[in-house]
């Protein structure tokens, strides 16, 4: 397989999504939902820019993570990830990040 074959199977694979919690389906997509395709593309739009996969660093600081994504993406396509990855937030964003990273 190609480069490019490889990446894109990357990325569909974390498009996928578990449905728990009842979220609405994308229509062209039933597997995938809206959250889980962005999920997706902001890890290829990032990995892109920087011309290398993140599972591939040490370390990863992420100032502001929200609700995670960037993070459950990253261990979504690659489990094994055995670097540290800190996401420095306000506290109160510390506990949805948890429970999103714990699903």
């Amino acid at each position: 397989a190609t480069d490019a074959a490889l990446l894109r199977q990357r990325y569909a694979d974390i498009s996928l999504d578990t449905m728990y919690g009842g979220p609405i389906p994308c229509e062209m997509l039933p597997s995938a939902t809206a959250s889980s395709l962005q999920r997706a593309y902001v890890l290829a739009l990032i990995e892109g820019a920087i011309g290398d996969k993140l599972t591939g660093y040490d370390i990863i600081v992420e100032f502001g993570g929200g609700s995670a994504l960037l993070a459950a993406s990253l261990f979504a396509v690659d489990p094994a990830f055995e670097g540290l990855y800190v996401i420095w937030d306000l506290p109160l964003m510390g506990a949805l990040q948890r429970h999103v990273l714990e699903q």
